[in-house]
């Protein structure tokens, strides 16, 4: 019968905690990377379509909204972030 070894334990545990934290970093980098991948392709097809042109009032609104989410992901507010981008509703961010 083999008995555990607290200090093997904590550092596998140490071990373990810190490519956690590595991998959730990566992931954050990821998902940084796709929402201004995917912003950036749709502010372009607006432009594509002249929205700039035609509705200039809302082409705004929806730079001042890429602004605003690419923001909250900066500031670390990943959820926020992620929930304004898929709502486009500031009031709903709280509910992530």
């Amino acid at each position: 019968m083999q008995t555990s070894d607290p200090e093997r334990a904590g550092a596998a545990a140490t071990r373990a905690r810190l490519k956690a934290d590595e991998a959730y970093r990566n992931s954050l980098g990821l998902a940084r990377q796709q929402l201004i991948l995917t912003m950036d392709l749709l502010e372009q097809e607006l432009k594509d379509d002249e929205v700039d042109q035609f509705t200039p009032e809302e082409y705004a609104d929806v730079q001042a909204e890429v602004v605003r989410v690419k923001g909250l992901f900066d500031s670390g507010l990943l959820a926020d972030g992620s929930d304004a981008a898929r709502c486009g509703d500031p009031s709903d961010a709280h509910l992530a």
